[in-house]
C-alpha cells in the first residue's frame, strides 16, 4: 500500500502491447546477430554517455559505427589509388625542383665566374643597367609562362621504361575485366 492516499501501486500492464507490435520486435530481432566485442572501459564510458545523451541503444550505436567503418573500408582501394596518383606527381615535382636548383647552381658558378667586379664610381650605372635586365627578364619569363612553355618540360626523364608500361596496362585491363 502507498502511504500517501492508501491505495495499492499499479503495476503497468503488459498486456497493453498489442501481438502485432510484438510480432514485428522479434521479427527485428530475429534477423539481428548477437556479438560480444570486447572495448576499454574508457571507450565503453564515453559510448553510454553518447548512447544516454542521443537517446538510442548501445547496439543501434554499434550497427551505425560498424556499417560506417565497413562502408569505409569499401573506398580503400580508391584511396590507395589517388594517393599513388599523388606520389607520382609529387615525383614530378621533385624532378622539376632538382633540375631547376642544378640549373640556378651553374647560372651562380657561371655568373662568378665571368662577371668582373664594378668599380665603385660604375656601380651606380651597372645597377640602374641591372634593374632593366631584370625588368626584361620578369618580361621574358611572363611571356613564357602565358604561352604555357616551361624549362623543366625540356628535361623529360622517362619513369618507367617499355615494358613496364606494357605490364602497367594489362595490369589496368586485366583488372577491370574481373569487375
Amino acid at each position: 500500500m502507498s502511504p500517501s492516499n492508501g491505495k495499492k501501486k499499479q503495476k503497468p500492464d503488459v498486456s497493453a502491447v498489442s501481438a502485432e507490435e510484438q510480432e514485428i520486435e522479434e521479427t527485428e530481432q530475429s534477423k539481428r546477430q548477437l556479438i560480444h566485442p570486447y572495448i576499454s572501459k574508457e571507450l565503453h564510458q564515453k559510448v553510454r554517455l553518447y548512447c544516454t545523451l542521443t537517446g538510442i541503444s548501445g547496439s543501434k550505436f554499434a550497427e551505425a559505427a560498424f556499417t560506417e567503418f565497413l562502408s569505409d573500408a569499401a573506398d580503400s582501394a580508391s584511396i590507395l589509388k589517388k594517393l599513388d596518383r599523388y606520389y607520382n606527381k609529387m615525383e614530378v615535382i621533385d624532378s622539376n625542383v632538382q633540375i631547376l636548383s642544378e640549373a640556378f647552381g651553374l647560372f651562380l658558378q657561371y655568373w662568378f665566374a665571368h662577371t668582373p667586379s664594378i668599380q665603385e664610381e660604375d656601380k651606380k650605372i651597372a645597377s640602374h643597367n641591372g634593374k632593366q635586365r631584370y625588368e626584361a627578364f620578369i618580361e621574358y619569363l611572363h611571356k613564357n609562362m602565358i604561352s604555357g612553355r616551361r624549362f623543366a618540360d625540356e628535361f623529360v626523364v622517362p619513369l618507367a621504361d617499355e615494358e613496364e608500361l606494357r605490364r602497367a596496362a594489362e595490369d589496368g585491363y586485366d583488372s577491370h575485366k574481373k569487375e
